[in-house]
């Protein structure tokens, strides 16, 4: 009765993973495997139709969620908008699906804080490959395997502490200098602001921000959500 049980339980999972009801196969084999007690001769099976399921049910999510190349041409093609849209919907993607297409990206005249926002995002995966990168009118080479994520930099760490500190009367204020700065590590990126800069770059984005905003109107809002 017992080995009739598993074997039944087995033609179930697999009739799951054929027709592609690949969560719920992984949810009864989860439920099997948590058991107290399996058979030494199904436990291995159940290991290996885990294993199954949960690889298909893998590409299927990547298949869901993977934008075409020609939609990603489009948007990067398109208004500014779009093309901030195209980059934060790359974030959670292989990048590695569409390396002509950044390739294109970084030696095209587009804003060069997308283009520092896409380089960071390949640096973010890994992603060894030799790419040419307009910087203004010069052409350079960049590898984002050995480059340092814009979040990792001390240069970051060191303004934003000065922010915090400076400014911890209106934190709406920080978080919109903080937006500010990270904008203008991306219009420069691969290059990056020295850290005995911090303070003189700092000041003049709370300068710009306070030109841009009134200042009275983000204190309010501060103390509104906080």
């Amino acid at each position: 009765m017992e080995e009739n049980y598993y074997e039944n339980i087995i033609k179930k999972i697999k009739n799951l993973i054929e027709i592609k009801e690949y969560t719920a196969a992984v949810e009864i084999i989860t439920a099997e495997l948590n058991q107290v007690y399996i058979p030494n001769e199904y436990e291995d099976v159940f290991h290996n139709l885990y294993n199954e399921a949960e690889s298909f049910l893998i590409d299927f999510e990547e298949d869901a969620t993977i934008m075409s190349k020609q939609q990603l041409i489009g948007l990067l093609n398109g208004s500014r908008e779009q093309q901030f849209a195209a980059i934060n919907n790359l974030e959670g993607l292989n990048l590695r699906n569409y390396l002509d297409i950044i390739s294109d990206f970084f030696v095209s005249d587009n804003l060069a804080q997308l283009k520092g926002r896409l380089l960071d995002l390949c640096v973010g995966q890994n992603i060894d490959v030799n790419f040419d990168f307009k910087v203004n009118d010069e052409i350079i080479s960049v590898n984002p395997s050995v480059l340092e994520a814009v979040d990792d930099m001390d240069f970051i760490g060191f303004a934003f502490d000065y922010f915090n500190n400076h400014l911890y009367k209106n934190p709406s204020l920080i978080q919109i200098c903080q937006i500010a700065l990270v904008e203008k590590v991306y219009s420069i990126y691969p290059r990056v602001f020295l850290k005995d800069n911090v303070v003189s770059i700092c000041q003049a984005i709370i300068e710009e921000v306070s030109e841009m905003f009134d200042i009275d109107s983000i204190q309010m809002l501060g103390e509104f959500y906080n």
